[in-house]
């Protein structure tokens, strides 16, 4: 009998800053991850960027994957140190604008600049205006709010939502 000769998968390491980007990575990952790329996603439970690179090294520890991406928000600063110590450990970070709910607010509303909006203002802006009752964002919020095609749309202007996808793609 012949061996059947299985492509090699192709394996992402996505972590995310909070409890919303882990959602918004899975939804990305339900949405356009290929048969043969293989996206595992956590995330650090908020707190700075010390805490949350500290953390994504801790959680992939010595397991190896094709790529590995930090998703943050920009609200914090980041020191040159820090980045380079995420890149000599292999990760990209990707940043949202201010923070991943003006990310989202951008996705659906273009007209608008959400990135000059605080944290906590931008967080109560899109809890008001698009999740029932305040709660927190989860896969059914992300699939109604984010089908496929409109962040396929989006990915010729929001660069952060096009870089995301492209690695969940296995195009690095």
């Amino acid at each position: 009998m012949a061996r059947i000769i299985r492509p090699e998968r192709t394996t992402v390491f996505a972590f995310g800053e909070g409890e919303d980007e882990r959602v918004v990575l899975k939804h990305l990952r339900a949405s356009f991850a290929k048969g043969l790329t293989e996206v595992r996603v956590d995330y650090a439970g908020g707190k700075d960027p010390n805490f949350i690179v500290d953390k994504a090294i801790r959680v992939r520890g010595t397991n190896v994957y094709n790529h590995s991406l930090i998703l943050a928000d920009n609200d914090r600063a980041w020191s040159g140190a820090l980045t380079t110590r995420a890149t000599t450990h292999h990760f990209e970070v990707i940043k949202s604008r201010q923070t991943l709910e003006c990310l989202m607010l951008s996705i659906l509303d273009a007209s608008r600049d959400y990135s000059t909006l605080q944290s906590e203002e931008s967080k109560r802006v899109f809890r008001e205006r698009h999740l029932r009752h305040g709660r927190a964002l989860d896969s059914r919020d992300c699939l109604r709010l984010f089908p496929p095609q409109l962040l396929q749309r989006e990915m010729g202007r929001i660069a952060e939502l096009a870089r995301l996808i492209e690695i969940v793609q296995g195009n690095f």
